[in-house]
C-alpha cells in the first residue's frame, strides 16, 4: 500500500502518495506517456486544422442562400466532407490511444497502491483484455449523455457568449458533470471485476459517500492544468485563449469566422508543444491520481482489502 498505513489519506497524501505510485510504475508509465503524447498531438493536430477550415467556410458560404444555389450547396457538402472526416479521424485515433493509456494506467496504478512490482507483460495482457473492453462500453455510452447534456448547455450559453465560446462551454460543463460522478468506474470493474453498468454506477455510489474527498483533489489538478496552459498562452502569444474563444455572434458568419481564426491563430507551434507536453503529463498523473482517491475512499468505507490479504482469506476458506 501506498506510505499511509491503511489510515485515511488528508488532502497533501493523497498527492504525495500519488507521486509515490508514478514511481513505482515508471516503466508503465512511460508506456502510458508515449501513449497520451501520441493522443494528445493527434488531436490537437486535427481541433487546429479543423479550426482553420471551419473559418473558411464560413467566410466563404456564411452569406450563400444555399436553400436557392443548388452548386453552392453542392460545393459546400463536399468540402464539409473534407473538413469534418480528417477531423472525426484524428479524434477516433486520439481516443483508441487515450483508451488505451487510460487502462495501462489503471490497472499499472493500482498494482503501484499495492506495492507489487510491474510485470509489464501480464499488465498489457490484464489490460488488454475484457477490462479494455468494458472501458470502450462505458465511453461510448458516457459520450451519448455527454453529448445530450452539451447540447443543453450549449442552448443556454450561446446566446449569451456567441456561438464558439458556447460550444466550449458547453463541452466543458458537460464533461464534468458526465465523467466526475463516474471517475472510478474503471477502478471498479478492474479490482472487483464488475461489467460495465455495474462498474458504473458503483463508481457513483462509491463517490457519494464523500463527494468532496474525491472531486476535490481532481478539481484542483483540473483548475492547474487551465492556469499553467493560460500562463503560456499569454507568454507566448500575449492573448489567454478565452480571448480568442470570444466574440462570435450566432448570426454573423463574418464574427464567427473570425472567431475560429482567432483560436486557430493562437496554436503556434510554441503552444502546440506545450499543450502536447502539459495535458499528456496531467492526463498520467489524473490517471495515478484517480486510482489513489479511489483507495482513499475504499479505506474511508471499510472495504479495503489488499489482494495479499484477500488471496490468504480465500486459501483459509
Amino acid at each position: 500500500m501506498v506510505d499511509n498505513n491503511f489510515q485515511p489519506m488528508d488532502f497533501g497524501e493523497v498527492f504525495a502518495n500519488t507521486f509515490t505510485v508514478i514511481r513505482r510504475t515508471f516503466s508503465a508509465g512511460i508506456i502510458v506517456l508515449l501513449l497520451l503524447v501520441a493522443a494528445v498531438m493527434i488531436y490537437s493536430w486535427g481541433y487546429t486544422n479543423f479550426l482553420g477550415e471551419m473559418s473558411t467556410v464560413f467566410l466563404k458560404f456564411g452569406n450563400i442562400n444555399i436553400e436557392k444555389d443548388q452548386k453552392a450547396a453542392q460545393e459546400l457538402g463536399q468540402q464539409m466532407s473534407a473538413v469534418v472526416w480528417p477531423y472525426l479521424g484524428s479524434l477516433l485515433a486520439a481516443f483508441v490511444l487515450f483508451l488505451f493509456g487510460q487502462t495501462i494506467a489503471t490497472v499499472a496504478s493500482w498494482e503501484g497502491v499495492n506495492g507489487h512490482p510491474i510485470d509489464l507483460g501480464g499488465l498489457l495482457k490484464r489490460s488488454f483484455g475484457k477490462l479494455l473492453l468494458f472501458n470502450l462500453i462505458q465511453w461510448l455510452a458516457l459520450a451519448v449523455v455527454m453529448v445530450m447534456v452539451a447540447l443543453l448547455m450549449y442552448i443556454l450559453t450561446f446566446a449569451l457568449v456567441g456561438k464558439a465560446a458556447g460550444s466550449i462551454i458547453a463541452l466543458m460543463i458537460s464533461s464534468l458533470v458526465v465523467f466526475l460522478p463516474t471517475m472510478f468506474r474503471v477502478q471498479e470493474m478492474d479490482v472487483d471485476e464488475r461489467g460495465p453498468f455495474r462498474g458504473l454506477t458503483s463508481a457513483v455510489s462509491l463517490l457519494w459517500t464523500s463527494a468532496w474527498r474525491a472531486v476535490g483533489p481532481v478539481l484542483v489538478l483540473i483548475i492547474a492544468d487551465v492556469a499553467i496552459l493560460t500562463l503560456v498562452s499569454v507568454l507566448l502569444t500575449g492573448t489567454p485563449p478565452a480571448v480568442g474563444m470570444g466574440g462570435g455572434s450566432g448570426t454573423d458568419p463574418q464574427a464567427a469566422a473570425a472567431a475560429l481564426a482567432r483560436v486557430r491563430a493562437m496554436m503556434t507551434p510554441g503552444v502546440f508543444a506545450a499543450t502536447v507536453a502539459i495535458h499528456s503529463l496531467v492526463l498520467l498523473f489524473l490517471f495515478n491520481l484517480i486510482t489513489v482517491v479511489y483507495t482513499d475512499l475504499r479505506i474511508r468505507r471499510g472495504d479495503y482489502v489488499r489482494s495479499e490479504e484477500l488471496e490468504a482469506w480465500e486459501q483459509n476458506i
